[in-house]
């Protein structure tokens, strides 16, 4: 992981260092949180500013998706790209229907970086300013109904459900705001074409206090490349830890010799099977041995709710370290219990006595009867067993966006502007 924001001091421009690279096929930033906890109303002021490069020269208008924002329906809400076809910035959205509007006519493929800002006002009816590489190109009139939003994406945009029109090429540094930028913003923000931090004012940019959210591609504190996580540096980090006993500590069973039901720590459930096992503590986490054999035995599941904890929209990293003594398989995830809902994780292969490590992010879909569950699935024989150690849930701050279907790590590249 990175960590190079909070070596910055106020005022000091920050270089770019990567780049999301999007293949123009299946690849794209989701920002469902951003969606999801963005505050803005009906035709409230907005602002949005990033980079792009791209040399894709093979599709046509209204293909090349940078900003893809979607409702309810499906409907367009906002949608921005590069158009190909008729050269210029694409735009359209609720308000214009299916009809792309062609702000500009300049050929932005041509391998070059460019710079995209657009501003508007608060209001029914007003105009939305759009800017490349600091300069005005033209303005659109666009109603935008923010407060239906249910897809909010970078490089794609949502077609009755489906992610379509994907971007090709390279984008960094996303933000958005809840104001409206003028021309002196814009032009600090562009900066002769080098990026810098949008957490500090610099440059005639005196709006940091409305940023709503921004995305540095892998340049920002705590993004993780190899996990395609990108954390929002308006608030970027995790929150406190939502296990309780996550170091099965509390009320511990040692003293228990087998397992046949009933709470054996605090906040954590034993549900067994036919057979019976022993569990005691290790470093940070249990050891749960098998005492008789039976068909069933291998059933006995170790679990804790968190239905009160997780939220759907939200983005989670989930950490367990596992191992089993006899290489057989084991279910380590965060699941409804006999249904398809699992969040992160499933069924894990093992080899004898080697400690392997989930470590992951995922959106929370869905929060009923959800569990954080472990058990081996498949028979161990008596005298045989399974640990779990180091688990851990935190909800990431702010809006953090995750990479989909983009082939971690080549997903990032060095080529910024």
């Amino acid at each position: 992981m990175l960590g190079l924001a909070n070596t910055v001091s106020s005022g000091s421009p920050v270089e770019s260092l990567y780049s999301m690279t999007l293949d123009g096929t299946d690849d794209y930033l989701d920002l469902k949180s951003l969606a999801t906890g963005l505050s803005l109303a009906d035709n409230a002021a907005y602002s949005i500013s990033l980079w792009f490069n791209t040399t894709d020269t093979s599709g046509s208008a209204g293909t090349n998706i940078l900003v893809g924002v979607n409702g309810t329906s499906n409907d367009n809400v906002l949608r921005v790209g590069v158009d190909i076809a008729a050269d210029g910035i694409f735009f359209n959205g609720t308000a214009d229907g299916d009809n792309n509007v062609s702000i500009g006519s300049v050929d932005y493929v041509d391998g070059a970086w460019h710079h995209l800002a657009l501003s508007r006002p608060a209001g029914s009816g007003e105009n939305t300013t759009f800017y490349v590489d600091g300069s005005s190109i033209g303005t659109s009139a666009h109603d935008v109904l923010w407060s239906d939003t249910t897809l909010f994406s970078l490089g794609a945009e949502a077609d009755a459900g489906t992610l379509t029109d994907h971007f090709q090429g390279k984008i960094t540094d996303f933000a958005i705001w809840n104001t409206a930028l003028d021309t002196d913003d814009i032009t600090g923000i562009y900066n002769s074409g080098s990026p810098t931090n949008l957490t500090f004012n610099n440059n005639g940019y005196d709006k940091s206090s409305s940023l709503q959210a921004y995305y540095r591609m892998g340049n920002g504190s705590f993004d993780d490349k190899a996990n395609g996580v990108i954390h929002d540096q308006h608030n970027p980090g995790f929150g406190a830890e939502l296990i309780p006993n996550n170091d099965f500590s509390a009320n511990e069973a040692e003293s228990q010799s087998n397992l046949e039901g009933g709470v054996q720590f605090d906040n954590w459930v034993e549900n067994p099977g036919t057979g019976k096992r022993t569990l005691s503590v290790i470093e940070n986490g249990f050891r749960s041995t098998c005492v008789e054999t039976s068909d069933n035995h291998y059933e006995q599941r170790v679990r804790q709710d968190l239905h009160s904890i997780l939220t759907v929209g939200d983005v989670y990293r989930f950490n367990c370290d596992y191992l089993t003594s006899d290489g057989s398989s084991i279910r380590v995830a965060i699941q409804t219990p006999g249904s398809g809902d699992v969040q992160i994780g499933g069924t894990q292969s093992t080899s004898a006595g080697v400690k392997y490590t989930l470590n992951g992010y995922f959106i929370c879909s869905v929060t009923t009867n959800i569990d954080v569950d472990f058990w081996p699935t498949a028979v161990q024989s008596a005298g045989e067993y399974f640990e779990i150690s180091n688990v851990s849930l935190k909800k990431l701050n702010g809006y953090p966006g995750l990479t989909s279907n983009v082939d971690v790590p080549t997903a990032f590249s060095s080529d910024t502007p």
